[in-house]
C-alpha cells in the first residue's frame, strides 16, 4: 500500500456558546450582536439557516488585532486617560442642540 498524504482535519470552530466563553459574556449577547451589529465580533461563518460558526484562527486573530498595552509614559495624564485621546477630539455634547447653536447653524448656512 503506497503511502498516502495525511488528510488535514479542518481548523476547529466556535458555536455561540464557546465563543461567549472566550469572551467572558453571555450567550445572548453573542446571538444579538451576530445579527444586529457583526462588527463587533470576529468574522463568522454561516451554514446555511440561522447557525453561527466562527473559526478558532479567526477569533484569535481578532483578539490579537484588539490587543492594547498601556500607553507610553510621556502620554499618561492623572486619572489614566491618554493625553493624546483628549487632545485630538473634543467630545460632542449629547443632547439636542441649544436654541443659540441652532440659530447659528442656521445664519452659517448649515441648515437641517
Amino acid at each position: 500500500m503506497a503511502p498516502s498524504s495525511t488528510p488535514t482535519l479542518p481548523p476547529v470552530t466556535l458555536d455561540a456558546a464557546g465563543l461567549a466563553a472566550i469572551l467572558h459574556c453571555a450567550v445572548e449577547t453573542i446571538v444579538s450582536n451576530a445579527h444586529r451589529a457583526p462588527g463587533r465580533l470576529p468574522p463568522q461563518i454561516r451554514t446555511g439557516g440561522r447557525r453561527l460558526i466562527w473559526l478558532t484562527t479567526d477569533v484569535m486573530d481578532w483578539l490579537e488585532a484588539r490587543r492594547t498595552g498601556p500607553a507610553p509614559a510621556a502620554l499618561r495624564v492623572p486619572g489614566g486617560r491618554d493625553a493624546t485621546a483628549s487632545v485630538a477630539t473634543s467630545p460632542r455634547r449629547r443632547g439636542r442642540p441649544t436654541k443659540a447653536e441652532q440659530l447659528a447653524r442656521r445664519r452659517a448656512g448649515g441648515g437641517q
